[in-house]
């Protein structure tokens, strides 16, 4: 077997003498071409082998073909050099993602399963030059049982994780509305005695306190389940539909005694949460 080296200093071959003898016949080797015996350890010229002398002979009559031109030898007797397919990186982040699923509750499985497709057509369109179709098979596998996985897992915890956030949260809300209805009647308080000052007596109604509160919702607890009532924004509306507290309005003339000794009455109630505002300002539940 030998090797031609040919003027663009590309190697040919190998290749067998007698395709060596053939392309000197078609003049694609010179005697002045470099070759290359298997086993030798360097290029030699082809009139140095004895073995195509009588080849070479042939060429003497005529001009040899100009050393410029390397051989093309045929493609049949050429070996093709196949170079290895690169592993699609797509394929690999495909399978990567969808094993950190398990750890991510399914999130990243949904990007490896969308990567592992992707790879799939990538690797369909290189023509041999990306490898990895299995890795990208595996990656989609892997993130549909994740996600399958998380889905069930999802579906049964809901029902559990209602049944004690809801609560809990039931609980939450309806603390902050005592709380809230509790600064309601401490500012209730403070408009009545703030009234009592100016006038001498407490007021008629919570209505009549529109100059001593900053907002009618004041009158109106956090609890309130009247629709109308809870949207008021106006005290010409809450006139007409009333206040959420009760106001238990004691005589018109009371003397400073009077008021002095009853602290402890009751002023103003609130039916939802029981709390209670007394003469003196302060705020109690029932």
């Amino acid at each position: 077997m030998y090797k031609i080296l040919g003027a663009d200093k590309r190697e040919y071959g190998p290749v067998s003498a007698e395709t060596v003898r053939q392309w000197i016949a078609e003049r694609l080797v010179v005697s002045q071409t470099l070759l290359e015996a298997e086993g030798s350890l360097g290029w030699r010229m082809v009139r140095d082998f004895p073995e195509f002398a009588d080849a070479l002979a042939g060429q003497a009559a005529v001009s040899p073909v100009p050393v410029s031109q390397p051989p093309p030898p045929p493609i049949s007797s050429v070996p093709a050099i196949h170079h290895a397919a690169a592993t699609s990186g797509l394929a690999i982040a495909s399978l990567i993602l969808g094993i950190l699923g398990f750890f991510s509750c399914g999130i990243t499985a949904v990007l490896g399963g969308v990567l592992g497709f992707v790879s799939l057509g990538q690797i369909r369109q290189s023509h041999g030059r990306l490898s990895g179709s299995g890795l990208a098979t595996v990656g989609i596998c892997v993130s549909g049982v994740v996600l399958l996985f998380a889905i069930v897992s999802l579906l049964l915890f809901l029902p559990f994780g209602a049944a004690v956030t809801l609560p809990a949260a039931s609980k939450a809300r309806s603390r902050a509305e005592s709380v809230q209805c509790s600064n309601n009647l401490r500012q209730i308080g403070l408009a009545m005695q703030a009234w009592q000052n100016e006038h001498g007596s407490l007021p008629p109604d919570l209505i009549t306190l529109s100059n001593q509160l900053l907002s009618p919702n004041v009158l109106v607890c956090p609890g309130e389940r009247l629709r109308e009532r809870k949207r008021v924004s106006r005290w010409s509306d809450l006139n007409m539909i009333g206040s959420s507290y009760n106001y238990f309005a004691p005589p018109r003339k009371i003397t400073e005694r009077n008021v002095r000794l009853a602290t402890n009455a009751v002023l103003v109630t609130c039916p939802i949460h029981d709390a209670v505002c007394h003469a003196d300002g302060s705020v109690s539940a029932k």
